[in-house]
């Protein structure tokens, strides 16, 4: 698997570094999530996950543009089950402009994940990709140099396995609650 995660960022930095013309961004974007549940709704419970996901992109002809976002991922759950993955999502992206500032941005990415999954205080080994679009995915150009990116609704399929737990498989479509916010500067 690292060898597979290790081929893949060596295509896209690859690819970028052949590019002639084009823009060349740092982006990125920061996730914090906490649910509390009071005893009145029949548990009194805790969960809480964050990401950290820096990327860079490259824009090239005809407003597509190639990147990948590389950081880390954490959900702890009600039950005190931790999930901890390092995650490569490699990405192709077209930017529809709807005026001089404005760009609808769909995005297909295929994500990678290698971490721990933390249960009953056994800890087992996580692997996880997905596959999907972020079908619902907005750029706003705030100036020559900085974008603010709007990402809320997502169609794709993920798939886990925990070593000695077994798979979990998921498919999910539809707008999210909780909307991503977030920040690119071009170089």
């Amino acid at each position: 698997m690292k060898k597979i995660i290790l081929s893949l960022a060596m295509c896209a930095i690859s690819t970028i570094s052949f590019a002639q013309k084009g823009e060349f961004a740092i982006e990125g974007a920061l996730e914090f999530n906490t649910t509390k549940n009071t005893p009145e709704y029949g548990s009194d419970s805790k969960t809480t996950s964050y990401s950290v996901l820096p990327g860079f992109s490259y824009y090239f002809e005809n407003n597509w543009a190639i990147g990948a976002n590389i950081g880390f991922t954490y959900n702890k759950d009600a039950s005190d089950t931790k999930t901890s993955l390092f995650v490569f999502e490699p990405f192709l992206r077209y930017a529809l402009p709807l005026n001089d500032k404005f760009n609808y941005a769909p995005e297909g990415f295929i994500g990678i994940g290698l971490g721990s999954y933390e249960a009953n205080n056994h800890s087992n080994d996580i692997t996880a990709w997905e596959i999907g679009i972020k079908a619902v995915r907005f750029e706003y150009k705030i100036a020559k140099k900085m974008r603010l990116s709007f990402s809320a609704g997502t169609i794709g399929y993920e798939h886990r396995k925990i070593e000695n737990l077994g798979k979990t498989s998921s498919f999910n479509i539809g707008i999210n609650i909780e909307p991503t916010l977030g920040f690119a500067y071009v170089l």
